[in-house]
């Protein structure tokens, strides 16, 4: 029979990065019960679904017992104003968990699985949706065409390769084993001034690579992509299918793309 390092080094030989840079902001205090137990729930559901994830524990007793960047990661999101309040309580307390998808707010542990029900949470971790408006996108856009949303990564590379970050995957930390941590590949500016011109300029221009962060970008809106998924996917084989078959037999089909619906969409106005 294994043990369980000769499973934890199996399971980490195979891993396979996931495009998006997948932040989870958790707890692992049990002060506040449905915090915990929602950070539990998030935490569960990436693992089952096999995102690679940096983990950010709102307890700062663990992360200074264990040395690690949390605390440090934590203030510089709240500065940055991308922490969302709880909105069941009245004290200004900050919702656990927080979920983000290349810079982006999605949601809680409630919302990921509202996206996976309407197979958009792997469209957002593939970087081929947008993660505020849901709409598709190129993946290395550096801004959303839909709403303007920017992106951008969260974690500096050296928490990353001094092991001040848990990279996670399926519940085990890629940092225990030598040469499967790694750094998403990005694109992404973190100049805001760069930013403002590249927004006036509709997309035209070339980003730099500061270290300043985005404190002005637009946020989320609450515009939802009409485009279907799926009629991209059928338009795709169809033109690999036969390639002189006229996609103007493929217009009707938008009259059934797939769109948001009331009961399912997420309303992360709520969560501010």
């Amino acid at each position: 029979m294994d043990s369980d390092d000769q499973v934890t080094k199996r399971v980490l030989g195979n891993i396979q990065p996931t495009p998006a840079e997948v932040v989870l902001l958790h707890t692992s205090l049990s002060g506040i019960r449905r915090h915990f137990f929602a950070s539990l729930r998030a935490k569960q559901f990436l693992d089952v679904k096999g995102v690679v994830y940096y983990q950010i524990d709102a307890n700062r007793d663990f992360s200074s017992a264990a040395n690690l960047g949390d605390a440090q990661l934590f203030d510089k999101l709240k500065a940055d104003g991308l922490l969302k309040l709880d909105p069941l309580a009245s004290d200004g307390t900050i919702l656990m968990p927080q979920i983000f998808v290349d810079g982006v707010f999605i949601g809680d542990d409630i919302a990921i699985q509202d996206l996976e029900e309407d197979n958009d949470f792997d469209w957002i971790i593939s970087r081929k949706a947008c993660g505020a408006c849901l709409s598709d996108k190129d993946e290395d856009a550096q801004i959303c065409p839909n709403c303007n949303q920017a992106f951008k990564t969260l974690v500096p590379p050296e928490l990353i390769y001094s092991g001040s970050v848990q990279q996670i995957y399926r519940g085990c930390n890629t940092g225990t084993q030598e040469g499967t941590v790694f750094e998403h590949p990005t694109f992404f500016t973190r100049n805001s001034v760069v930013l403002e011109n590249q927004l006036q300029s509709n997309g035209d221009d070339i980003y730099g690579d500061t270290d300043i962060g985005l404190e002005d970008t637009p946020n989320i809106v609450e515009s939802v992509s009409t485009s279907s998924k799926g009629n991209m996917i059928a338009n795709k084989l169809n033109s690999e299918n036969d390639p002189n078959e006229d996609l103007e037999e493929n217009k009707d089909e938008d009259n059934n793309s797939r769109l948001v619906s009331n009961n399912s969409e997420v309303d992360l106005s709520t969560l501010y």
